[in-house]
């Protein structure tokens, strides 16, 4: 059954080879239908997703993404939004406090998958009795630890399905946001049932991959390595489309944005180039410029639908 849900998914995955003819009648259409777009406030949403570093091992990275965090909050008055691992609240449990009046949303329990699709990964995935646990696990390191209960959820690898979204609606979660902005999801909050889902942020225009085999494609997500690569009229010209596709669809123009501790210390490993102590810098300056640009207001993931939703 898990190869028979891989081959779907490597069926239906939009980025692959076979849905060039698509991907080329999208991104020429949605070029043609373009006109930059006029507006004068935004909403910025910074999203952490708080976890063991890329090795799923290690916490190395997480002492200076606490001191670095302080200083986002300032800028944000303390409207950070943590997505935390649940299997790592009490370790940190001291630190969440000294950033508490943010916001804290549950990122699985110990990074397993929480939906069914997802070819390039090979983990398990657990039943719905064992999501039960975990959710139940998670929200009780919280309480333990005298945290705010989440209301918000990510999951991990931004892997979810129906089950998932249901279950969570069942603790009391009112906002996921774990659709895979990587696969060209809407960058747009909708209500599913009783849960708003609120992407990360991504270009709904898909990019042909230079330096691949085959014509494949991607969709740029409005995340850390997307603004090391970009310069700053990249970084404009990416939300200006996201922008003019948000007004188009009645939503007020905004950006949720994601990021990891392990991304701000630098690797050797393969891929991983783009790590560095001087990403939050980067953030700042990136985040200066849209000030300088427009009103910016941040605000917590869980606020987005009630600000950005006519």
């Amino acid at each position: 059954m898990n190869v028979l849900r891989k081959i779907i998914d490597i069926a239906t995955d939009n980025r692959l080879p076979h849905f060039l003819p698509y991907n080329i009648a999208k991104s020429t259409k949605m070029k043609l239908q373009y006109k930059k777009p006029e507006f004068d406030k935004i909403f910025i949403s910074l999203t952490f997703d708080v976890e063991r570093d890329f090795d799923l091992e290690n916490t190395k990275a997480m002492r200076g993404f606490i001191k670095k965090a302080k200083a986002l909050e300032k800028i944000t008055k303390s409207n950070l939004t943590l997505f935390i691992q649940g299997d790592m609240v009490s370790e940190f449990a001291k630190d969440f406090k000294n950033l508490s009046g943010n916001e804290f949303g549950l990122h699985g329990f110990s990074h397993e998958l929480w939906g069914t699709n997802g070819w390039w990964l090979n983990r398990p995935i657990p039943s719905y009795s064992e999501k039960v646990e975990l959710i139940k696990r998670g929200l009780g390191a919280f309480d333990e630890n005298g945290l705010e209960r989440p209301k918000s959820f990510r999951s991990p690898y931004l892997v979810v399905n129906d089950e998932t979204l249901k279950l969570i609606q069942k603790f009391g979660f009112t906002v996921d946001s774990s659709f895979p902005s990587y696969r060209g999801v809407e960058p747009v909050p909708r209500k599913i049932g009783g849960v708003f889902e609120v992407p990360v942020t991504s270009n709904p225009i898909p990019k042909l991959s230079k330096g691949s085999l085959l014509p494949s494609f991607y969709y740029e997500s409005f995340n850390l390595k997307t603004i090391v690569d970009l310069s700053k009229d990249q970084i404009f010209d990416f939300f200006n489309r996201v922008a003019f596709f948000q007004q188009r669809n009645g939503v007020i123009p905004h950006l949720i944005f994601l990021a990891h501790p392990w991304e701000f210390m630098s690797w050797e490993k393969k891929g991983y180039g783009y790590c560095s102590e001087e990403n939050f810098g980067l953030i700042k300056n990136v985040l200066s410029n849209f000030e300088r640009s427009f009103e910016v207001e941040y605000c917590k993931v869980s606020e987005i639908p009630e600000r950005v939703m006519n």
